[in-house]
């Protein structure tokens, strides 16, 4: 049995999976979850210790011993401005009794990995985030947005419920239209429908967490509420700016990730539309999480067969 295993960590969870990469192909063993594993929002022991936890669990799941991994490959959100990751990684990984190589890579290079058997294209990702790479040989060469909840990630999650929030306010405050985000909002934030106290809900939690009222947001415009529906375009339209900046070429991948636009996703076919017209490139709507785990043990497995590494 070749046992590989495979981590996609992101602002909002991680997930493990060990996968058998024998003579018949490729079988899933077992998995496992996580807390959020964003490389640079959290802590570096705290990131080892949820990565020893879910790495070892996924490894009780699939009925194997620490021995037969083997190799590990991590795909990380915020890796590539935390230069302790790949340490962290590694540690991890020995914590949970696994000596074997280990890998460290982007989120956005094993997603791409989970939607393509092709090396190159791009990839976008829109969840809590948004941000898109352009691949080449499994590897980022050129990236666009990512830049964080305060710079950022436009049409993103927390985008959508930003958008929303401001429009809230301005309904309230007599500076926009009446929407019935006003009501939906504060339900879901637990507060009345007055300034100072929609204020104070949003303030009270960490910025990217609301990305949580995100969905709420999208059932009030698939109700027919027009400020929904105009926010919810323009996160459209900002997510296919984003992936159409790298030039994306009709005969290569283009991968759609993340919980708002993988496979399932409330707007992968919106997206899929806008990125789709006569010419441009095919879209591959990856499963979230799961997908691009998998995406990650398919690296691990040819950095195995080749004895080359993310890092």
């Amino acid at each position: 049995m070749a046992v590989v295993i495979g981590v996609d960590a992101g602002g909002t969870g991680m997930r493990a999976v060990a996968v058998d990469h024998g003579s018949e192909g490729e079988a899933v063993l077992g998995s496992a979850d996580g807390p959020a594993g964003n490389a640079l929002s959290v802590p570096p022991d705290q990131l080892q210790a949820r990565l020893t936890a879910c790495v070892a669990a996924c490894l009780e799941s699939a009925g194997a011993r620490p021995e037969e991994v083997g190799a590990v490959v991590a795909g990380l959100a915020g890796v590539r401005a935390a230069p302790h990751a790949a340490d962290t990684v590694r540690a991890a990984v020995a914590a949970a009794g696994m000596a074997c190589p280990v890998g460290v890579c982007s989120d956005v290079e094993v997603a791409f990995a989970g939607g393509s058997a092709e090396p190159d294209g791009v990839v976008l990702i829109a969840g809590t985030g948004a941000s898109a790479a352009r691949i080449r040989g499994f590897t980022t060469v050129a990236t666009a947005d990512g830049a964080g909840w305060l710079l950022g990630d436009d049409g993103s999650g927390f985008w959508i419920a930003r958008q929303a929030l401001h429009a809230v306010l301005a309904s309230l405050d007599g500076r926009g239209p009446r929407t019935e985000l006003a009501g939906a909002l504060c339900a879901e934030l637990g507060t009345r429908p007055v300034t100072c106290d929609v204020v104070a809900a949003a303030m009270a939690v960490p910025p990217p967490a609301l990305a949580r009222l995100a969905p709420r947001v999208l059932r009030v415009a698939e109700a027919g509420d027009e400020v929904a529906h105009d926010i919810v375009q323009g996160a459209v339209q900002h997510l296919a700016a984003t992936a159409t900046a790298l030039g994306p070429r009709p005969d290569q991948p283009l991968v759609l990730a993340g919980g708002l636009i993988g496979a399932g996703g409330p707007l992968k076919s919106r997206v899929t539309a806008a990125l789709s017209p006569s010419g441009r490139p095919v879209v591959v709507a990856v499963d979230t999480r799961q997908g691009a785990a998998v995406g990650a043990a398919r690296l691990a497995a040819m950095a195995l067969a080749e004895n080359k590494f993310c890092h």
